[in-house]
């Protein structure tokens, strides 16, 4: 045993990489998870996005240090083809992927306790490639919903208004399939 103790909740002081992935803005590439979302707003609340982006977040507490953080990012959470990826800072602020800051950004993540499958599937992966952190690491996901600028809704309800239907819509959006 070399002294240390596994983490048993995302508390306390071992450090929490925040690594992000987007796809990227390539001609004939949809955002399948963004156009499911505008699809949606659509279906059920008559809500026209023009757009909707999405960004995947895994927040990794573990003892690992930069470069394996940096390494994780295009070994397990990113496809380098169609996605970008960071372990360096969010991707909003990163002009090269969201050229212009976003009219809309709403970020969703599981309440402790609750069942991250994606997250799960992410600690898998991380173990996988840094056996060392086997039962010393957590993976939890969020997701950020993006309307670029100039795509707001056309609806005199946004969907980030305080709406208790446009609420639990955006909740019930935030569930991962399954």
């Amino acid at each position: 045993m070399d002294g240390r103790q596994p983490i048993p909740y995302m508390s306390g002081s071992v450090g929490v990489h925040s690594i992000e992935v987007t796809t990227r803005d390539l001609e004939g590439l949809p955002d399948a998870r963004g156009d499911s979302v505008r699809s949606m707003l659509s279906a059920d609340f008559g809500l026209e996005v023009g757009a909707v982006r999405v960004s995947l977040g895994y927040l990794v507490k573990a003892e690992m240090n930069q470069e394996e953080a940096a390494r994780s990012v295009y070994d397990l959470f990113a496809d380098p083809v169609i996605e970008h990826g960071s372990s360096q800072g969010r991707l909003l602020d990163a002009s090269e992927v969201f050229p212009s800051p976003p009219e809309v950004a709403i970020q969703v993540g599981f309440k402790p306790g609750v069942t991250d499958n994606a997250g799960q599937a992410g600690l898998d992966g991380l173990t996988t490639l840094f056996p060392h952190l086997e039962g010393w690491a957590q993976v939890a996901t969020t997701q950020t919903y993006i309307s670029p600028t100039g795509h707001r809704p056309s609806s005199q309800n946004p969907p980030w208004s305080t709406s208790r239907s446009v609420t639990r819509s955006w909740r019930r959006l935030a569930r991962p399939a399954c």
